[in-house]
């Protein structure tokens, strides 16, 4: 339903949740304007659709695209929203979607110029050589996994704790070892080298050598909570939310009735 006051709303991010919450948030007929930081929205689906069996993803993030361009509200770009700016904008409520950053594990090596976060490499945007050695086997290394394989990389996936066929889709593991990629479960890694990732087995405490040419990092996101209550003071209390993965991260149907149950509160 339309409502009962109009207001004007910050939304800050363009990913999934920023979105969807301006979506609703127009339709229910308030003054919105949505910051983002990077020249473009989609937030982290940007580096999730680059692989051929990821064709409804890319779709998602066309929709995205072209809401942004035709939705009617103020959508800036190339704008990092900051607390000072979002007061002075004197909106009645503000809707954080800022979103998750890669969690970067504490392993020596991990800043050699070979070593990336695993989309990115996925995605071109950051060299992958033939040999890649993957870190952590959730749902986006394997994606990756079964992404390079399938384009002829050697891919070996590391994954500390032993499989739990209810973490990762058994569709997409057995889409990657169709193409070679390995998986190896019960491996701590302990140190990245230029042409190696030296692991140990948790069981036994074996070291093993695992070469290549190229390290990925799936090891996870980490929420920018802390980010997103910079902005608590910029708006009357009962007007501030958080959505997405900047509570905590998840997937993108959680953002989105994130989203929509703000918007509707609004």
């Amino acid at each position: 339903p339309k409502a009962p006051e109009k207001k004007k709303v910050a939304v800050i991010g363009g990913g999934p949740g920023g979105i969807e919450a301006m979506k609703w948030l127009l339709q229910r007929g308030h003054d919105v304007t949505l910051y983002e930081k990077s020249s473009q929205v989609g937030g982290n689906v940007r580096k999730g659709v680059s692989a051929p069996f990821k064709a409804d993803l890319l779709e998602y993030l066309q929709y995205m695209e072209a809401f942004a361009a035709n939705c009617g509200g103020r959508v800036l770009l190339n704008t990092e929203a900051t607390p000072e700016m979002i007061r002075d904008g004197d909106y009645d409520a503000v809707i954080a979607a800022v979103g998750a950053e890669p969690v970067v594990p504490d392993i020596p090596g991990v800043g050699l110029p070979h070593v990336h976060w695993a989309p990115d490499a996925a995605s071109g945007a950051v060299p992958c050589g033939e040999r890649v050695v993957i870190i952590g086997a959730n749902t986006v290394g394997t994606e990756v996994a079964a992404d390079l394989a399938m384009r002829g990389s050697q891919v070996t996936v590391l994954r500390r704790s032993k499989e739990n066929p209810f973490m990762t889709s058994s569709d997409l593991i057995r889409m990657a070892a169709e193409h070679g990629a390995k998986r190896v479960s019960g491996m701590r890694p302990v140190e990245i080298f230029p042409d190696r990732v030296l692991a140990e087995n948790v069981d036994t405490g074996e070291r093993i050598d695992f070469p290549c040419d190229t390290v990925l990092l799936a090891t996870g996101l980490s929420s920018r909570h802390r980010d997103a209550m910079r902005f608590a003071g910029c708006c009357p209390e009962t007007g501030f939310y958080i959505i997405g993965d900047a509570v905590s991260p998840g997937e993108i149907r959680d953002a989105v009735f994130q989203a929509f149950e703000v918007a509707r509160s609004v």
